[in-house]
């Protein structure tokens, strides 16, 4: 379930001052901005029929992270990832 970005739910977010100030900039402009229409959100009717899926495959294990990258992640919880 999603719920709105509003400055409250944005105030709310964890993060440094500067993420909170690009956050406020970010919901401050939302309100002069339509919402996107079909044409702008063409990324939705990909053909993903096309896909060879046996090129791709699951990752397995745990990759391998420096310490500093690992305390900057968990500040993230399960949303973040990184791909090499």
């Amino acid at each position: 379930m999603l719920n709105a970005f509003t400055p409250d739910v944005s105030a709310t977010l964890p993060g440094p001052a500067w993420l909170a100030d690009l956050r406020r900039s970010a919901v401050d402009g939302l309100g002069s901005v339509p919402p996107p229409s079909a044409d702008e959100e063409v990324w939705r009717y990909s053909r993903i029929g096309d896909l060879h899926m046996d090129r791709y495959r699951p990752l397995s294990g745990q990759p391998a992270v420096e310490p500093g990258v690992a305390v900057d992640l968990a500040s993230f919880g399960e949303r973040a990832a990184t791909i090499e």
